[in-house]
């Protein structure tokens, strides 16, 4: 890994001048936890470095990309859950 760019217009990352993923779109790009975006985290903590497996990295963007399927999913039942809820006046 030489640099870490994303494109949205094509959804790729470059990691070099020949090598990229593809199929990164904008949502899965932006997916923090902890205040980083994930898939930009973990290739710039392999940068200059040989030894990882770019299939770790494919099987991450697929999990951020189900998990991001899921929060859509998981919407409206915490709002649901929400308009029953008990509230506290202080």
């Amino acid at each position: 890994i030489e640099f870490v760019r994303y494109d949205p217009d094509t959804c790729r990352v470059a990691v070099n001048k020949d090598k990229y993923f593809e199929g990164i779109t904008p949502e899965m790009w932006e997916y923090q936890i902890g205040g980083y975006r994930v898939l930009e985290k973990w290739l710039k903590d392999r940068k200059g470095k040989m030894d990882w497996d770019f299939r770790h990295y494919l099987r991450i963007a697929t999990a951020i990309a189900r998990t991001i399927e899921l929060q859509r999913e998981l919407e409206p039942l915490y709002q649901a859950a929400e308009a029953h809820c008990i509230h506290w006046n202080s």
